[in-house]
């Protein structure tokens, strides 16, 4: 829960409607000022053990209505290199497909770390973020290293989530 003091909301707070917090009051989960612009992935961050394997099948990122505002939103590669031109924007395609060429993103290249951002287009309220490995037997450190990372308008950190290998898992939910 989230303790909040005196602050007016506008209508695009999760209420729909204009609301004003006088004192304090609890709204469960959720800090109202927090709205997300870009979605960093990556595994640029590690500082240990990571991949240059490092491959993604999809991020969705879904609001408090459960619409995934990632779905064909522009993806930059801001570090590292496209294994064979791979496509950065395969992580948006709402296609999860996690061992077609094509349907994913490879990041690629010795001693190479990477990390891809995505342009909302606008400023969301995000209640939680899956993300979807391309899963491989034979390389099982492929997510080593990886990381999802939430910013405002603004570019300023709102919150940071450091997921490590969950090649094991396929499919990591985030909750925010």
């Amino acid at each position: 829960n989230t303790l909040l003091r005196n602050m007016t909301v506008d209508n695009n707070s999760i209420f729909g409607k204009n609301i004003t917090v006088n004192g304090d009051s609890l709204i469960n989960k959720r800090l109202l000022t927090n709205k997300v612009r870009y979605i960093q992935v990556g595994n640029n961050l590690s500082t240990g053990s990571w991949s240059k394997d490092w491959a993604i099948a999809e991020l969705e990122a879904f609001d408090h209505n459960g619409k995934d505002v990632a779905l064909k939103k522009p993806v930059k590669l801001l570090k590292g290199v496209a294994h064979n031109g791979s496509n950065p924007g395969a992580i948006t395609d709402g296609n999860i497909k996690t061992n077609t060429w094509n349907q994913y993103f490879h990041g690629g290249g010795t001693n190479t770390q990477t990390l891809l951002e995505i342009d909302l287009g606008g400023e969301y309220y995000i209640k939680n973020i899956v993300l979807t490995s391309r899963w491989e037997s034979n390389v099982p450190e492929r997510q080593n290293g990886t990381h999802v990372e939430t910013l405002n308008s603004n570019k300023q950190r709102i919150n940071i989530v450091h997921l490590g290998n969950f090649w094991n898992d396929f499919t990591k939910h985030i909750e925010f």
